[in-house]
């Protein structure tokens, strides 16, 4: 077949190129010179530089949810190239030298998967993703690190089968992965099965400390014990040292894995030997991989994990036998996770892990092996290879599933603040992750789970179900958000605004969760000592605050005292409903909150006085519950507290036919009214809060 002279083209001539192609094929040798030349032309006035032009997808056939970058055809920018979020269960590849513009492209995916609500997982070998925290986002990343008592650590069983996964096939996946990760043969990988099921019978779930014990228990003679030294090498490496502190017991009751796949999380390795990061991964993957499948949902979705420089992980294994990471990148795509693969070199990687890369991002190479790979990945005309190796920084050609060619596409500008999150900013962000754990236990309590009841826990609660996660949150503007967005990205059916998007918010935020917690057991305290008591600074506790009263969860309320005002959080219905149904402690409250707070600052102030006091009491002669009473030397002092709102005439009306010594009416109405409540003296005071403070009856 003749090869056409104007490849590369198809923005500039658009409708006329099958025309021009047909022509080419019918014409004499003398009008195709002619017309060779003239594309020649055209392609040098395109492209000055003469850089090689790849025909791009028009806008519609380019656009998706997950941006990637700017089209480039020559020197023209076109418009966006991206994904969906479907498209992305069939995993990402981005290769290129370093500082070619990995982590920026990585990071640029990671927002914006953060602005469609959807939850990643960063396993980051060289601490550059922790940045993120100093950028805008809908709320933290939680940053736990492994190997370095540094932060937040990760802490996990392995051994521990995730809910709905057979025990033994879970178990004989994780000692498989010993025996490849440290190289152990047969042998030692039956002596290991051996103590793990020793193991079970004693202790239950296993530990690689109590794997670690049985294993000496056992009587092994001649080359069995030869096996025994390098099982017992194996374990002592897991059991103790730098993986010891990741496969510690759980100091909290709440399962990592569970709330990391409902979260924003970044795992940093740089702790851990290759050997050790290998044998991480592997078993948090298929912990992850099994939590997954366990569920319904199918090819939509669910997790995105980012794994950089992966040619420390994903390497050439025994060509017999297939690793468990081919197998996952192989049957991800059923269990919703979409794998994104970073590395500075493509030749490393398994032809597994190639073969099943829907989307391939090929940023600057040098290597003749990786310029090779790249070009046969990307199916790249020959005269298009140079091109790999001429590309700036952010600058790519890259594969999308939806466009059978090689696209141009340059990533969004995005300035990442290195350096501006250190070890000392993750220790106090670990205090505060230490504090809201204990608050989010607290809830898991109050709704009676407990760590071996997996359906109880806040975590497992808060998985979405899968017609939630197929809503989108929708895109807002941010300091990160490239100029021009594709068109779609805004779509008015992805607003959340039913009462099934609304849980589903609120149930992928712990945050939000913690924050709504204390407001239904604390509704009294000031807002800033709600933030406080939760971990959160000012401005992130007014953001989960702003986002509570968009989700119609809580309703502000101004209150105004003799200090000045103060606002209150009341819960709204849904809010109700919602704790109700975890079980969750709700403080009870007479009347409205501004009528509760009321009572509960006279109560406060009469026991500062030496008074016993007691809320809504009921006396044996009456039907009627006094809103505050308290007793001292002998002496009854009953309060009244009215909104203007009640039957305040009748509750009047039987304040002053009462017996008690003192009787007062807090009026927090309408202030004019006050007014001609005390015009006519009688037997009950009126007064407002500030006079409150003065009242003789409170006086020494």
């Amino acid at each position: 077949m003749t090869k056409s002279p104007f490849h590369g083209l198809r923005p500039v001539l658009g409708k006329s190129l099958q025309r021009m192609q047909l022509a080419y094929v019918t014409a004499d040798m003398q009008d195709k010179r002619m017309m060779e030349m003239a594309a020649e032309l055209l392609r040098r006035t395109i492209s000055p530089g003469g850089r090689p032009l790849l025909d791009p997808p028009d806008k519609k056939q380019a656009d998706g949810e997950v941006w990637l970058g700017r089209i480039v055809h020559g020197e023209q920018k076109l418009g966006w190239a991206g994904l969906n979020r479907k498209q992305l269960t069939t995993h990402m590849g981005v290769f290129g030298t370093t500082g070619a513009g990995k982590t920026t492209m990585c990071v640029s995916v990671l927002l914006r998967l953060m602005e469609l609500g959807v939850s990643w997982i960063s396993l980051d070998p060289k601490r550059s993703l922790r940045c993120m925290n100093a950028m805008p986002t809908p709320r933290p990343v939680t940053v736990r690190t492994t190997g370095r008592p540094v932060g937040t650590g990760l802490r996990f069983n392995p051994f521990a089968p995730p809910p709905g996964t057979d025990p033994q096939s879970h178990t004989a996946e994780v000692i498989q992965l010993l025996s490849d990760t440290w190289h152990g043969g047969p042998g030692i990988a039956s002596l290991l099965e051996r103590a793990v099921g020793d193991a079970w019978k004693t202790e239950g779930v296993p530990t690689f400390e109590g794997v670690l014990h049985a294993l000496d228990a056992m009587s092994l003679k001649h080359r069995e014990g030869q096996w025994m030294q390098s099982a017992r090498r194996i374990l002592t490496t897991a059991a103790k040292g730098r993986l010891g502190r990741v496969f510690a017991p759980a100091t909290s009751t709440r399962d990592p894995i569970d709330a990391m796949l409902n979260g924003w999380t970044i795992i940093e390795t740089d702790g851990l030997t290759r050997e050790e990061a290998s044998f991480l991964v592997s078993t948090l993957l298929l912990q992850i991989h099994q939590r997954l499948l366990a569920g319904t949902a199918r090819e939509q979705l669910r997790l995105a994990v980012l794994i950089d420089e992966a040619e420390q992980l994903l390497v050439r294994r025994d060509a017999m036998r297939e690793s468990l990471i081919d197998r996952l990148i192989r049957t991800s795509r059923e269990s919703s996770l979409g794998l994104i693969v970073a590395s500075q070199s493509i030749s490393r990687m398994t032809p597994t892990i190639l073969q099943n890369l829907g989307t391939l991002i090929a940023m600057r190479a040098h290597h003749r092996d990786d310029v090779s790979v790249i070009a046969r990945m990307l199916m790249l005309p020959e005269h298009a290879t140079p091109l790999i190796g001429t590309l700036g920084v952010g600058q790519a050609v890259c594969r999308i599933p939806h466009w059978n060619s090689p696209v141009c596409i340059e990533a969004p500008t995005l300035q990442l603040p290195k350096g501006a999150v250190d070890d000392a900013g993750l220790t106090r962000e670990s205090a505060t992750h230490a504090r809201r754990q204990q608050l989010l236990d607290a809830i898991d309590a109050a709704a009676g789970g407990h760590p071996g009841d997996p359906g109880c826990s806040t975590a497992n609660r808060a998985f979405p179900s899968q017609q939630a996660a197929n809503r989108a949150i929708p895109a807002r503007d941010c300091e990160w958000s490239p100029d021009g967005e594709p068109a779609g990205s805004r779509d008015p059916d992805t607003t959340l605004s039913s009462s099934g998007s609304m849980i589903l918010q609120l149930e992928s935020d712990p945050d939000l969760q913690a924050l709504l917690g204390h407001i239904a057991t604390e509704p009294f305290t000031t807002v800033t000592a709600k933030y406080a008591a939760c971990g959160f600074s000012r401005r992130r506790g007014n953001t989960l605050r702003q986002q509570l009263e968009t989700l119609g969860l809580v309703t502000p309320v101004r209150v105004t005292t003799p200090r000045g005002v103060t606002t209150l959080l009341e819960l709204t219905q849904p809010a109700r409903g919602w704790l109700k149904k975890r079980r969750a402690k709700i403080a009870p409250l007479n009347g409205g909150i501004r009528h509760a707070y009321w009572q509960h600052e006279c109560k406060r102030l009469l026991e500062e006085h030496g008074w016993e006091v007691k809320l809504e009491w009921k006396p044996e002669d009456t039907n009627h519950a006094f809103d505050v009473a308290a007793w001292k030397e002998n002496q009854l002092l009953l309060i009244e507290v009215e909104t203007g709102m009640s039957r305040w005439r009748e509750n009047l009306g039987t304040l002053g036919s009462s017996t008690a010594q003192h009787r007062a009416m807090l009026w927090i109405g309408d202030p004019g009214a006050i007014t001609t409540l005390t015009r006519e003296p009688g037997p009950v005071t009126i007064m407002t809060p500030a006079q409150l403070l003065r009242w003789d009856a409170l006086q020494p």
